[in-house]
């Protein structure tokens, strides 16, 4: 599938629902909108899916949130996010791309190591600590986050 993705201010509703199939938590997604660069995958004028990257040093980025319309799943417009960021990174002279995400979260997991990323290391109960209910994915109580880590130069 042949998708533009660009810089925006604006995030459709149906996005922002997305965002939070991703994370359930409406304040950190509110916090992570407010302090990321927001980029939308679209096709056409349909809108695909969303990437917010935040900076955490002069030197080092992190997606906090990746999230793809269930309709349009699975066609590889996750993995052309995962490229243009890695592109869009490299060309603002970062040295590192972190993204964190469950340890149940296997896709996921396998989507970003097969970008390129590595294990960089696990925080035991961050969910547990950080979130009022109880996370289940893919049968599993989500209790752990890991951390992985995309060496740019």
């Amino acid at each position: 599938m042949n998708i533009e993705i660009s810089k925006t201010e604006d995030i459709p509703d149906t996005l922002y629902s997305s965002l939070l199939e991703a994370d359930p938590s409406q304040e950190k997604v509110n916090d992570n909108i407010q302090h990321s660069s927001v980029f939308i995958a679209k096709n056409d004028d349909k809108v695909l899916g969303i990437i917010l990257l935040r900076e955490r040093t002069i030197f080092q980025t992190e997606i906090v949130n990746l999230s793809v319309l269930k309709k349009y799943r699975g066609k590889g417009i996750a993995s052309q996010l995962l490229s243009f960021i890695i592109s869009w990174s490299q060309a603002n002279n970062y040295k590192n791309l972190y993204v964190c995400t469950g340890t149940t979260s296997f896709e996921q997991m396998y989507l970003y190591q097969k970008c390129g990323f590595r294990f960089d290391k696990i925080e035991r109960d961050y969910f547990v600590d950080n979130y009022q209910d109880k996370i289940i994915e893919n049968k599993l109580h989500l209790k752990d986050r890991v951390q992985l880590k995309l060496d740019l130069n």
